[in-house]
């Protein structure tokens, strides 16, 4: 495969991992208690557009938790290059339009819409004390894997016999599948829409340009440890 194409497909899966945004419910604005690129973009957007929700000061402490996030991104395998960067940004752009679409109308800026934005301020304020790093530690074995681990899971599942399981593929569809329907509870549908075609449109693009030399031992020892990850956290009580 030519090096070019090679590293598009290294920078597809690396955007399927950054963090999403997705707000659980009317009473816990986000999943779990740690911030996400996702959800700081949704906050700051809230802040410029909804009066009186966030000060300035607010929102620039925000902003330099997206620098911080983004710049961590930019370490990780498949990311260090110039096409993870453009990725990366595509992805913020399209997160940023879509709320920017959403709270533009005066009537998405509501209770619930503050109650987010704050929620998520103060989740950055915990986490950017101390100068550590801000996204969760990839290598944590306690965590649950963000959906674009479990989509390059499952396409490295399907391309390379013998690398998963038929109950390890089935669980991490389960897990996808839970993924979207949180998503769909927690986002407008068109924001909802909008995130799923754009990591449904990376999923397309890396399965279509697979090859056979792609699967590694790093990318099925990264594929087996997804699925351990995903089998582990559906047994928890």
């Amino acid at each position: 495969m030519p090096i070019r194409i090679r590293a598009s497909l290294a920078a597809l899966t690396a955007l399927l991992c950054l963090p999403l945004a997705m707000p659980a419910s009317a009473t816990s604005a986000w999943p779990g208690d740690t911030p996400s690129l996702g959800g700081a973009i949704a906050a700051k957007v809230i802040g410029q557009q909804c009066a009186g929700v966030l000060a300035s000061a607010e929102i620039g402490e925000l902003d330099a938790f997206q620098t911080k996030a983004t710049a961590e991104l930019a370490q990780r395998p498949g990311s260090g290059n110039e096409d993870g960067k453009q990725f990366t940004e595509r992805l913020v752009r399209m997160l940023t339009q879509s709320y920017s679409t959403k709270y533009r109308d005066p009537a998405a800026c509501d209770a619930r819409a503050t109650a987010e934005a704050r929620d998520m301020l103060q989740r950055v304020r915990n986490v950017m004390v101390g100068g550590k790093p801000v996204l969760p530690d990839p290598n944590d074995p306690t965590r649950v894997p963000d959906v674009g681990e479990a989509i390059s899971a499952k396409i490295t599942g399907e391309k390379c016999n013998g690398t998963l399981s038929v109950l390890q593929q089935a669980q991490i569809d389960l897990h996808i599948a839970r993924t979207w329907v949180a998503l769909a509870k927690g986002q407008a549908d068109t924001d909802a829409r909008a995130i799923m075609a754009n990591y449904k449109s990376a999923e397309t693009a890396i399965a279509d340009g697979w090859r056979p030399i792609d699967c590694t031992a790093e990318a099925r020892s990264k594929a087996a440890t997804t699925a351990a990850l995903i089998s582990r956290a559906d047994a928890a009580p």
